[in-house]
């Protein structure tokens, strides 16, 4: 997998990876006779060190100060990405005010004084409007102007 990942990669051996692996991460080798997830401790991974090495109590304070220090690590993580979110949230805000007062501007640069009410007024005057021409007879409109358009037309055609 690495190999496939870091072409570099190909001029090391299995036995020499291998090796890396090891040094690079301790933790994730087990002991004989065992099928653990690299990277991953177990409780039989922990009890094959400890009866290898016989050191316990040196174990236990190395791995107490290692996740003392994983946690460190990861509120500063975790502050970092407050403080990116906060930066992030700031021009998102200066983004939405910036176009708010673009609009503003191009509203009053068309309209004049008070475009925000003269546009208000033209949207009232349309649904007015729309009501209206919806309660128009049409068909008795048309009927009634309909000889009086054909009568133009055939004027019209004539001269």
């Amino acid at each position: 997998m690495i190999k496939s990942e870091y072409p570099d990669a190909e001029s090391i051996d299995d036995e020499e990876l291998e090796e890396i692996m090891e040094s690079v991460f301790p933790d994730s080798t087990s002991g004989p006779n065992e099928n653990v997830i690299a990277g991953h401790r177990t409780a039989d991974t922990d009890l094959f060190r400890e009866e290898k090495t016989g050191r316990r109590e040196e174990r236990e304070r190395v791995k107490f100060a290692q996740i003392r220090d994983d946690i460190d690590l990861i509120r500063r993580d975790i502050e970092t990405l407050r403080n990116r979110l906060a930066v992030v949230v700031e021009r998102a805000a200066t983004v939405v005010q910036s176009r708010a007062e673009w609009a503003d501007a191009a509203a009053h640069a068309q309209l004049g004084d008070y475009p925000w009410a003269k546009l208000a007024g033209a949207m009232i005057g349309a649904l007015v409007g729309a009501r209206f021409l919806r309660r128009l007879p049409v068909a008795a409109l048309t009927t009634a102007a309909a000889p009086a358009v054909l009568a133009a037309l055939q004027k019209s055609a004539s001269n």
